[in-house]
């Protein structure tokens, strides 16, 4: 579909009209900046920005001598 060798700038081809930036970069989020959708209610599609919540992660120790059935 795509002539691939040759072609002076791939990005155009691995992403989508809109996208701005570079999609290889490690600065660039992996879910994107925005999310693109089609809306039945306006017959079209649309994009919305990607709300993305900060998680934290804790670790959890489990102290118990007999946990799981092992024994220490």
């Amino acid at each position: 579909m795509y002539k691939r060798q040759g072609h002076p700038d791939l990005r155009r081809i691995l992403t989508d009209y809109g996208f701005i930036g570079h999609p290889f970069r490690k600065d660039f989020p992996v879910s994107g900046y925005v999310e693109m959708r089609y809306d039945p209610v306006q017959r079209r599609v649309i994009y919305q920005p990607v709300t993305i919540e900060p998680r934290e992660i804790t670790p959890r120790v489990i102290r118990e001598d007999q946990y799981g059935g092992l024994k220490h």
